[in-house]
């Protein structure tokens, strides 16, 4: 009997001793390896307009028992935090036009670095109303403002530069021109991340100008209209070209003047004599640009002490002046200058 109970104790003994064992050891079936540390910082961060909210959402970190959102109206303060969630989305229900989120993981041994942040941009434009219906979607983006145009170049080298002032949700620019206020307008150029463009190749005359801004959603309607004026000509003339004839009693002076790239048409041809004993250039009749000639019948009394008589040609217009000389010598016939 005595050996009995002491079998039966050694039997109980070394199955109470079995089981703590089972409950001690490492492994075991906790499951799956749990990590004791901080978790790692979430990953795939979106926004993105759900009705009237914005739907913030990520990827599942392992072992983080909730995740926490920080939000704010720019690229670099998050002002507000949202209350934490077990899930790996949340809502905000309450958006501004531009919206910036960030999301860090935690746990019982720590918080993760925030990750990288997600942008949305929200309009109140649409319908809301109760019950969450309608809200606010992605819509295009209003009209630019402060349209300007000038010439920042020159009259050789036009380079007419249009501004105009950042629109929100805008993506891209588009610059169109039209001849006329209210004619067709024809795009010449885009611009992504500045609100200006240059026109390097106006149009001979006026230059009306108009900007689009543009996002996934589509486009706004056209700016209000900026002029520039650009004369292609807007030159002052360039000197003449003069040749001289002459005969016993009277010399001619006939003249040229180019049209070329540079030089602009005169409006005003004055012929000037110069005076042989005060040395004064003293005017002559005033010529339409049309008159190319000028024959002086008493040329003998120009004649100064050294035996010529100076001839000059003055053309001009709204920009400016040239003017150039010629000598004539009766006495031998000879030219020059001109």
């Amino acid at each position: 009997m005595t050996l009995l109970i002491m079998s039966l104790l050694v039997i109980i003994v070394g199955c109470k001793k079995d089981d703590s064992a089972a409950n001690s050891g490492g492994g075991g079936s906790s499951g799956g390896g749990s990590s004791y540390s901080a978790p790692s910082t979430p990953t795939g961060l979106s926004a993105v307009v759900d009705g009237s909210s914005i739907k913030v959402s990520w990827n599942s970190v392992y072992n983080a028992n909730s995740y926490r959102v920080k939000w704010g109206t720019d690229g670099s303060y998050y002002s507000y935090t949202f209350s934490e969630t077990t899930n790996n989305y949340i809502y905000d229900n309450s958006p501004s036009t531009n919206n910036y989120y960030k999301v860090m993981a935690i746990n019982d041994y720590g918080e993760s670095d925030y990750s990288a942040a997600a942008y949305c941009y929200y309009s109140t434009g649409g319908g809301g109303g109760g019950g969450g219906g309608g809200g606010g979607t992605t819509t295009p983006p209003n009209a630019p403002t402060g349209v300007s145009a000038y010439n920042a170049g020159s009259t050789a080298v036009p380079n007419i530069c249009i501004s105009w002032n950042s629109v929100s949700g805008a993506d891209t620019y588009k610059v169109y021109r039209s001849t006329s206020a209210n004619g067709s307008y024809s795009q010449i150029g885009s611009a992504v991340s500045y609100t200006y463009l240059y026109d390097q190749n106006p149009k001979d005359g006026s230059n009306y100008y108009k900007v689009k801004a543009f996002n996934s959603a589509g486009s706004s309607s056209y700016s209000d209209y900026a002029v520039c004026n650009y004369n292609a000509n807007a030159y002052s003339p360039c000197p003449p070209s003069i040749t001289g004839s002459a005969n016993s009693s009277s010399a001619t002076i006939r003249w040229t003047y180019s049209t070329s790239s540079g030089c602009g048409a005169p409006t005003k041809v004055v012929v000037k004599m110069q005076d042989p004993d005060s040395g004064n250039w003293i005017s002559g009749n005033e010529q339409s640009s049309s008159v190319h000639s000028y024959t002086c019948y008493s040329v003998n009394t120009w004649v100064n002490q050294y035996g010529w008589v100076k001839f000059g040609v003055v053309v001009s217009n709204d920009y400016g002046s040239s003017s150039k000389t010629i000598s004539y010598n009766p006495y031998t016939g000879e030219w020059i200058g001109g």
